[in-house]
């Protein structure tokens, strides 16, 4: 699998004219990798949907970094092209993550073999009909992708004389304050709890980007505490998500099946039931992350790991 976290070849001195370049062209050359293989033939390994997925995400987070030293006309295209594709392995992925779940639960006893066997023909026949989608969005838009890629890789350029440092202080810190200020009151709805992950999931992105100008806690301590909030809010993002396919698909197999559904409903209730259970448990899981990371963040001050670019 093609490495895809880390920026390399960076560090807190190099210019931004020439970081900018290096860091995008990183970026796009791992979504260009993927974009073929959802389209090639007899390639069934839904690891590269999620990873088609990831890959834009960082792109896009690359782009808002960078944006004041992007065109406009060459940086709005890149972005929407990236919408597309993330959107269309975005739905696929959510079917991948349901067809996941209903096996682990029927190999744990959490969901009777009947109810479970209707579940993933469902999530099988839904998974065909949004993946011929994606095929179709990345057959559109690829060629014009790798247009739009190379375009902006050779045209964006840098009006400061700043190094990637300076910018990386910056900007981390922003993040870190929108991150923090979420988290701060512990919500427990869960749609405030999925914005957390939105700020987390552009924070994480943007500490990949800037690792090489912080000091070895920056990359040791503090990103895999980020990742372990990602995990955590992602498990109470993917519960709610089944929960909610379960109470459409029971109302489908109402309306539709209904000589079977009484048989069934208890089945897929107990399922359902279970799964908001799991929101609680992660809820408390975030409460004890959170402790952990004020303690981290007061043992390592974000000024104290920052490596001062060198100067020429």
């Amino acid at each position: 699998m093609i490495s895809s976290k880390w920026i390399v070849g960076v560090n807190a001195s190099t210019p931004l004219v020439e970081a900018v370049p290096h860091v995008l062209q990183q970026r796009f050359e791992i979504v260009s990798h993927y974009l073929p293989l959802i389209v090639a033939p007899n390639v069934a390994d839904l690891e590269n949907v999620h990873q088609l997925r990831v890959a834009t995400r960082r792109a896009n987070a690359a782009l808002r970094i960078f944006g004041d030293v992007i065109p406009d006309s060459v940086g709005g295209d890149a972005r929407k092209l990236l919408r597309r594709f993330r959107r269309a392995a975005g739905e696929a992925r959510d079917w991948d993550v349901f067809h996941i779940d209903v096996t682990d639960a029927m190999k744990a006893g959490l969901l009777p073999a009947e109810a479970g066997a209707l579940l993933l023909g469902y999530a099988l026949a839904c998974r065909a009909q949004v993946q011929t989608n994606l095929r179709e969005v990345v057959e559109s838009y690829q060629g014009r992708w790798l247009l739009v890629s190379d375009s902006l890789t050779s045209k964006c350029a840098s009006n400061t004389e700043h190094a990637l440092g300076d910018l990386g202080i910056s900007h981390i810190r922003v993040c870190l304050y929108e991150f923090e200020s979420a988290a701060l009151l512990l919500p427990t709805v869960v749609e405030e709890l999925h914005a957390i992950r939105i700020i987390g999931k552009r924070l994480r992105y943007s500490m990949e980007v800037f690792a090489e100008c912080f000091a070895d806690p920056f990359r040791n301590a503090l990103y895999p505490a980020i990742e372990e909030a990602q995990s955590i809010l992602g498990s109470i993002n993917d519960c709610t998500n089944i929960a909610q396919r379960l109470t459409q698909i029971t109302n489908e197999f109402k309306n539709h099946q209904s000589e079977h559904h009484s048989r069934l409903r208890a089945g897929l209730d107990q399922w359902r039931k279970a799964q908001t259970k799991r929101v609680g448990i992660e809820k408390r899981r975030f409460g004890k992350w959170w402790a952990r990371w004020q303690k981290l963040r007061a043992k390592h001050p974000l000024e104290s790991l920052q490596i001062t670019p060198r100067a020429e």
